[in-house]
């Protein structure tokens, strides 16, 4: 076992541990959670920016999806955290893009899309679908909500009927092209 392997930590180094983590987590909680919070949501076309720029303005690209549901995810997780922010209505605001506009109608949610909304990639592609359960699985713990039990499963059943290698595992894509 690797940890016998290792000496205990001393007394200085948990200090600096913890010191560490404390300045993480205000950086979390009083910088990036705050800045995302207010620059993530485009308001404009839905869902969040794929970036913030260097001057703490979102960039106007295309849109990966599964930003969305990764932005869920990660407020979800940080009201666990006990962040003082309002997470409620920034999940709103990603489902209804998820479930509008970001989903392909047929399960799982697409690719990549313009800002407004132009599908530049209709995907799928399992990476982005992981975002999605992840997203439900941390929305149904802080709410206890469990239309997210139910759509999770409809979308695991999605990925098992479309994506599912014969023998083990996953494709990528349902082009089977690409195993996991």
């Amino acid at each position: 076992m690797l940890s016998s392997l290792l000496p205990p930590l001393a007394q200085t180094e948990m200090t600096d541990v913890r010191a560490l983590n404390a300045r993480f987590q205000s950086w979390l909680h009083h910088s990036a959670l705050p800045l995302w919070s207010s620059k993530g949501p485009d308001h404009e076309y839905g869902g969040f920016f794929e970036t913030i720029g260097l001057n703490g303005e979102p960039c106007l690209d295309n849109k990966r999806v599964r930003v969305t549901a990764r932005q869920i995810y990660c407020f979800a997780m940080a009201a666990q955290m006990n962040w003082a922010g309002d997470v409620t209505p920034l999940m709103t605001h990603g489902w209804a893009f998820l479930n509008g506009i970001g989903a392909r109608g047929d399960g799982p949610i697409k690719h990549i899309l313009t800002r407004d909304g132009a599908i530049v990639n209709a995907g799928p592609d399992l990476y982005d679908q992981a975002f999605v359960l992840l997203a439900h699985a941390e929305c149904l713990r802080i709410s206890g909500d469990e239309q997210h039990i139910d759509k999770a499963r409809y979308l695991l059943g999605w990925i098992r009927s479309h994506l599912a290698h014969s023998e083990a595992g996953f494709y990528d894509h349902p082009d089977n092209s690409h195993i996991l």
